[in-house]
């Protein structure tokens, strides 16, 4: 225990010293001046005195033991006896304890103990059977993933643990660390799955496609934007957000590109006319249609209550996202799709 809390007040040190750390500090208390009452067997023996006799007495003189019931309408109290406070409150008044023998003899405490003060861990945690010291700390004004790596960088290049122990880190970071796993391998599928899609809608015609596609980097900017900006770090939350901006997005690029087909395939005009006008009339929808979805999530991107620390990141990477795919997919994707029928005549 000594080894744990020496090593436990090291790590204690270099958690303080880490930008972003708050409230940091042991969760087990130091050691507490404790009563030591060692019963001398021996001497015990030539009272005929047993060692449970010595701790009933002292259960009952120093910690007390209901003796009756005490009723006030219909809340009971247990009626505690035990010794006043002068008559235990120090090693030598403990000591003159009367312990009654067998043989009728009254016998002082301190006549079959060895009555002393002594330092004592107040409390011994344990996890998976193994004995364990917590240093805990809240973490402020930074993301937690970075907060956890740079701990533990530390820990390890200025710490060496003696053999048989051993650190671990936990705490909600974990969980950004599981689901940032399962998005990694989530989110190429629902891409690869929404480009599918857009293949199949457009009778397999890959630049249609990737015009569609092009709008997600530009809603991905304006939301990366508005994190920075708000001084909020990425979280899961966020990134629910980046994933459902996406859908939209491909939402919007799929109105434009589908009526800019539309009026191409009549053939009546040149390419530069159906862009300038088709893109005339789509803009006026799409543009009330995103209007609307960020003034419906501005107040929870701009919630500080309780709870808004789960929705606030989702709502200001959609409102920022929708803000910059309004402004950038106005102008690209019309361009994009000049640019890929001016070839085709070439």
């Amino acid at each position: 225990l000594d080894t744990l809390r020496r090593y436990g007040e090291k790590i204690l040190a270099i958690t303080r010293k880490i930008p972003g750390a708050s409230e940091t500090a042991m969760e087990q208390e130091n050691k507490q001046t404790q009563l030591v009452v060692e019963v001398d067997r021996k001497a015990a023996a030539r009272y005929g005195i047993n060692v449970s006799d010595v701790n009933a007495v002292l259960e009952m003189a120093i910690g007390g033991l209901p003796v009756s019931s005490l009723w006030e309408e219909e809340r009971k109290f247990d009626i505690v006896l035990r010794f006043n406070r002068e008559s235990r409150n120090t090693p030598e008044q403990i000591g003159k304890i009367i312990i009654p023998s067998k043989n009728g003899l009254r016998i002082p405490l301190s006549q079959v103990a060895n009555i002393r003060l002594a330092d004592a861990q107040s409390i011994i945690c344990r996890d998976e059977d193994q004995r364990q010291i917590t240093v805990k700390t809240n973490i402020r004004g930074r993301d937690q993933g970075s907060f956890a790596g740079e701990v533990r960088k530390k820990i390890d290049e200025q710490i060496k643990l003696p053999p048989n122990y051993s650190y671990n880190l936990g705490g909600q970071f974990e969980n950004l660390q599981r689901s940032t796993s399962r998005l990694l391998f989530i989110v190429p599928i629902t891409l690869l799955l929404i480009f599918s899609i857009l293949l199949v809608l457009f009778n397999y015609q890959f630049k249609y496609a990737l015009i569609v596609m092009a709008n997600i980097p530009f809603s991905v900017i304006g939301g990366i934007t508005a994190l920075f900006v708000r001084g909020i770090n990425f979280s899961i939350s966020a990134s629910v957000g980046f994933v459902s901006l996406a859908g939209v997005c491909v939402m919007a690029g799929v109105l434009w590109v589908s009526y800019l087909n539309r009026l191409n395939r009549k053939k009546t005009m040149p390419i530069l006319d159906v862009v300038m006008q088709g893109s005339l009339v789509q803009f006026r929808p799409i543009f009330l249609v995103m209007l609307i979805a960020i003034i419906g999530l501005l107040p929870a991107a701009l919630n500080t209550g309780v709870g808004s620390d789960v929705q606030r990141p989702l709502a200001v990477v959609i409102v920022g996202g929708l803000t910059s795919s309004l402004l950038l997919t106005s102008f690209v994707t019309p361009v994009l799709y000049y640019l890929v029928h001016r070839k085709k005549k070439q």
